[in-house]
């Protein structure tokens, strides 16, 4: 269950396909598992130039190869490799372009690094843009906002085609709540670019968001014009519309809306939001009823906005019979019927929730979802053969996630511990997908469950080996030796490995910070501990290896007020029956 801590991403990872085929042509390469190739450069090392390139003439070609390979390994996200290329790219031929390149790699590496070096390259290029928008979006990150709004104020001054600092800017301004600002900067950028249909979206929100609701119709409305086939540039424009007291054009565009089948869940959070940005909920569900009351009939569009804002109000029971409404008169809209199985669930009506779900079949693009729906459902009632048969009835349909029921249906034998049959499933699953290697991974997870440590390992290592680059398998590898204090070497290897390929994971941290404790080195596994709870704080396991440390250590205080920490967070009962008698013997220790 690992989680990563957020990185400010700056490559795009979408390289042409002539950047590919030039590298692979630069020099040959080895296939990797995952069919992706790993470059090597001949009898060079990956952060060293070789003498021989430094000749004048061959400077700058020699730089392009770097460069290529630079953004070759960014593509496969080994930003590490990727920063040492560009490193020697610049330093063979320094220019902006390649400064830039530099800094996104560090910064993808260690923000704070990036950001030193940002400063570092400002000097430099003080009048590049491009340079002026990383440090500025870095500083931002940083939480140095005035800062970084002088730096991309100046991005838009040296670069004005460029929209993305605009778009930037904007962001920054309106995160600081600088509305009035941000009018003129989004008009500057519509000026440079006024085919760009989010940046009239970004004009009208700011004008709604200052209650300027009739400056907001004229940027709304190129919004609808530039792509009317958007539910969410089509109900702004209705909205727009319905505040500004023109209700019948707007009745027309909330049907318009329903047409489109607005009904993903970013996209309702989002008109919801707009809703929210206006005034109250309450506020927006009266001016939606007065519009359809102004319409003299039942408009299923304005209803279907009527059932979002009920649900987000967690009127579920309210949500839940306009949504079963709009399905009956609407029965070709799947997703709203679809909704309407999620109204029935959220009001306990789980049999006509099944029914519901039941209605789509293999050739709708709800199939498998409405069947993760039954599963579920069956799963808390505790049918769980019934659950199964579903599970059956999706491998055996082969829709294109059928491979995902396999370790769903695993999921659920092994939780009854019916491991024999979970390891039939998934043997059954690999051998038909041999490219997943998670149906594997969680055999691997099962056969520990069962305290088959031997052909856990094994699994593992077969994990590792189809791909070299998993980083939860070498983390699941060496926490195991860890744990029983065996092969601490290699458990040390793989668990650097895991973090070589997923930095400041907070669980990986707490792996390598367990292996040190096993090795004896106390202060070096407080530290790394310590690393660990700031990155996944209030993790019982972090905290249960944290106590241990500072008992070992001699801080019997700490480790009595960090045990009682672990006891309080979220485990099993036997995880918390095990913390709970390490702190009573603590507790006794001081009395």
């Amino acid at each position: 269950m690992a989680k990563t801590k957020g990185l400010l991403v700056f490559w795009p990872f979408l390289i042409g396909s002539q950047l590919l085929t030039s590298c692979q042509q630069t020099q040959s390469a080895k296939p990797s598992p995952r069919g992706n190739a790993e470059i090597r450069t001949n009898s060079m090392d990956d952060d060293k130039v070789p003498m021989d390139l430094w000749s004048p003439t061959r400077r700058r070609a020699n730089a392009s190869f770097y460069y290529l390979t630079g953004e070759y390994e960014a593509l496969n996200r080994n930003m590490g490799k990727a920063r040492k290329f560009l490193e020697n790219a610049y330093n063979l031929d320094p220019n902006p372009f390649l400064a830039s390149k530099l800094i996104e790699a560090r910064a993808n590496e260690d923000v704070e690094g990036g950001l030193l070096l940002a400063k570092k390259m400002i000097l430099l290029y003080p009048r590049n843009g491009e340079i002026q928008l990383l440090y500025g979006r870095l500083l931002s990150a940083a939480g140095q906002f005035d800062k970084a709004e002088q730096h991309i104020r100046l991005a838009t001054q040296y670069s004005p085609q460029q929209v993305e600092a605009y778009v930037v800017l904007l962001q920054l301004l309106q995160a600081q709540q600088k509305y009035k600002e941000a009018v003129p900067i989004a008009k500057d950028m519509l000026k440079v670019s006024p085919e760009f249909s989010e940046g009239w979206i970004q004009l009208t929100r700011l004008y709604l968001t200052l209650k300027q609701n009739k400056q907001a119709l004229e940027p709304a409305r190129r919004a609808y014009e530039l792509d009317n086939n958007d539910p969410e540039r089509v109900h702004l424009y209705a909205v727009v519309l319905d505040i500004n007291g023109d209700s019948k054009k707007a009745v027309g565009l909330y049907e318009a809306v329903l047409r489109l089948d607005p009904t993903n869940d970013d996209l309702i959070a989002r008109m919801v939001g707009l809703y929210k940005q206006l005034g109250t909920l309450d506020e927006a569900l009266k001016m939606l009823q007065n519009t359809e009351k102004e319409a003299k009939r039942e408009v299923p569009g304005v209803r279907l906005q009527m059932a979002f804002i009920f649900w987000e109000m967690q009127k579920f029971k309210e949500a839940s019979e306009l949504l079963d409404q709009l399905a009956q008169r609407n029965p070709q809209a799947e997703r709203i019927v679809y909704m309407s199985g999620l109204g029935q669930e959220r009001t306990q009506q789980y049999d006509r929730a099944v029914k519901t779900y039941q209605g789509f079949d293999s050739s709708s693009e709800f199939y498998v979802h409405s069947r993760y729906r039954i599963i579920e459902l069956h799963r808390r009632a505790g049918n769980y053969d019934q659950a199964m048969v579903v599970v059956r009835e999706v491998i055996d349909t082969q829709v294109d996630r059928s491979a995902d029921f396999y370790s769903l249906g695993a999921n659920i034998l092994g939780g009854r511990k019916l491991y024999d049959e979970a390891f039939k499933l998934l043997d059954e699953g690999y051998e038909k997908y041999p490219e997943r290697v998670d149906i594997l991974f969680l055999k691997a997870v099962n056969l520990e469950k069962a305290n088959r440590f031997d052909d856990c390992v094994a699994a593992l290592k077969q994990v590792i080996s189809k791909e070299p680059e998993h980083a939860a398998a070498h983390n699941y590898l060496g926490y195991l030796f860890a744990e029983k204090g065996i092969k601490l070497e290699d458990a040390e290897f793989h668990v650097k490995k895991a973090l070589e390929i997923k930095p400041d994971d907070g669980y990986y941290l707490d792996s390598l910070g367990w292996i040190y404790f096993q090795q004896g080195n106390y202060k070096k596994a407080l530290e790394t501990l310590l690393r660990a709870n700031e990155v996944v704080p209030n993790e019982a396991v972090v905290l249960e290896h944290l106590g241990e440390t500072y008992e070992v250590l001699g801080d019997i205080k700490k480790a009595l007020e960090t045990y009682g920490k672990a006891s309080k967070a979220k485990m099993e009962d036997k995880d918390r029956l095990r913390i709970q008698e390490k702190y009573e013997r603590v507790k006794k220790k001081i009395s």
